[in-house]
């Protein structure tokens, strides 16, 4: 699978608290087919390339820097991918990243935040995505609070295929901890 990569998303990711993702090839020392993160195994090879081609960034993102291009967003907290995503509409990574970005105590645009919401919460995601909201304004301040201390970073894909494609395939390979199964 081919992807253009936007060119100033290239640093490989290594997360801290001994969370590490393989960046040697198999034939160099100290190789790892496979690593661990909170317990669970990380295949190398797709999600290893993916993480190499992604900038985590620091919150906020000025929207103008976020591309209107289709492609897969990945979501870091502590320096681990925690979310997986693709933005496919006429928006691209803009307008998809638009909806984790929202503040407010609509919680049924976003799976992310909805994700953020229900584990910090204690509450199903399916009150968490309740329209029209039941979340309280405090209850959106614990979430937002969770949310600010993340990074974002993507991958700029030619087609929405071929984010379609992609984000099968990482999801495919290892579920981050906030995504649906």
């Amino acid at each position: 699978m081919s992807v253009a990569t936007d060119v100033q998303h290239t640093r490989c990711v290594s997360g801290p608290m001994g969370h590490k993702f393989r960046t040697t090839a198999p034939d160099s020392p100290g190789y790892q087919k496979e690593t661990s993160m909170a317990g669970k195994n990380v295949p190398g090879n797709k999600w290893e390339d993916a993480l190499s081609r992604v900038e985590p960034r620091e919150l906020p993102v000025p929207s103008r820097e976020v591309p209107v291009a289709p492609g897969v967003y990945i979501w870091f907290r502590e320096g681990q991918p925690i979310y997986v995503g693709k933005a496919l509409g006429a928006d691209g990574l803009r307008g998809r990243l638009k909806a984790h970005f929202a503040q407010g105590t609509d919680f049924s645009r976003s799976t992310f935040r909805a994700s953020i919401a229900a584990a910090q919460l204690g509450l199903p995601r399916s009150v968490v995505r309740q329209r029209p909201s039941v979340i309280t304004p405090d209850q959106t301040a614990v979430a937002n609070q969770w949310l600010a201390q993340c990074e974002v970073g993507w991958i700029v894909c030619a087609s929405a295929g071929e984010s379609q494609r992609l984000e099968d395939a990482l999801r495919g390979e290892w579920l981050p901890p906030l995504n649906l199964v």
